[in-house]
């Protein structure tokens, strides 16, 4: 599927505030993640949920501390891209706070007759699962989920709580191929999934996505790379920043010199 196919659906996605799980698949490499993230960005004003979490599921040993990294690093969708410095941290969390109190406030008065509450200290992971709702929420890496401390039943089961129960948006990136509960992941696809995307963009949109727009001799990059089929986000970047490197060390010298030398880039990218 095209990625000008998958951003079409991902943006419709962003843009309903029904609750949903997208799924976006992918081999490694191919730029899944950094899609996601500028397609966030890009549609950030137009987002129907105000919250936004992403959080990475290498590492992560229990449902417990997913619900506590999930409530950790929730942020407000309008904050995103920007820049943080003391003042704007202070606004945006008074901000974020004053619209998630009333919620929050909701879900805390079930434990005011709680015996002795007032001298308890709750646990951040006991209240976490309360504190979590209508949020677009980003789970990614699925394929490496150390499936020895956790099941991936309980972060599908999670994730079908977080839409039904919390009225979240769930989008969980993977690599397929690599997934170690691929029967899992079928046995329980229908029932938690709502939209399934194979994101496998073109040569020539990977380009588009990875090289930067001021980039030097950024047409003569694209055409090789497009003409050699490479895909992988991670080398076009890297030829980025070598062109760059290259830009500023020979710029000057003739422009043959410079093509020479970026075109040398697309076929040594590491070194």
């Amino acid at each position: 599927m095209s990625a000008a196919v998958v951003k079409t659906v991902a943006r419709r996605f962003l843009n309903s505030e029904t609750p949903e799980v997208l799924a976006i698949k992918g081999a490694w490499g191919v730029g899944k993640t950094f899609a996601w993230n500028q397609l966030l960005l890009q549609n950030k004003n137009n987002c129907k949920l105000p919250s936004y979490c992403y959080v990475s599921l290498f590492g992560i040993s229990s449902i417990a501390e997913l619900r506590t990294a999930i409530f950790a690093k929730t942020t407000a969708v309008s904050s995103l891209g920007e820049h943080w410095d003391s003042r704007t941290t202070n606004k945006k969390w008074v901000d974020f706070g004053l619209e998630s109190i009333k919620g929050w406030s909701h879900q805390l008065s079930k434990f005011k007759d709680v015996p002795y509450l007032k001298n308890l200290s709750i646990g951040l992971e006991a209240l976490a699962p309360h504190l979590i709702r209508k949020t677009i929420i980003c789970l990614d890496d699925f394929e490496r989920l150390n499936t020895e401390r956790i099941k991936p039943e309980e972060i599908l089961g999670l994730i079908s709580e977080l839409k039904y129960e919390k009225e979240c948006k769930v989008v969980l990136i993977f690599n397929e191929v690599e997934l170690h509960s691929k029967e899992t992941y079928q046995r329980y696809r229908e029932k938690v999934i709502d939209i399934e995307l194979l994101y496998a963009p073109t040569a020539e949109e990977a380009c588009e996505l990875a090289l930067p727009e001021d980039l030097p001799h950024r047409e003569t990059i694209k055409k090789h790379a497009v003409s050699l089929k490479i895909k992988n986000i991670r080398i076009l970047r890297k030829i980025a920043e070598l062109a760059k490197l290259l830009h500023e060390a020979i710029g000057s010298l003739h422009i043959g010199v410079m093509e020479q030398a970026s075109n040398n880039c697309l076929y040594n990218p590491v070194t």
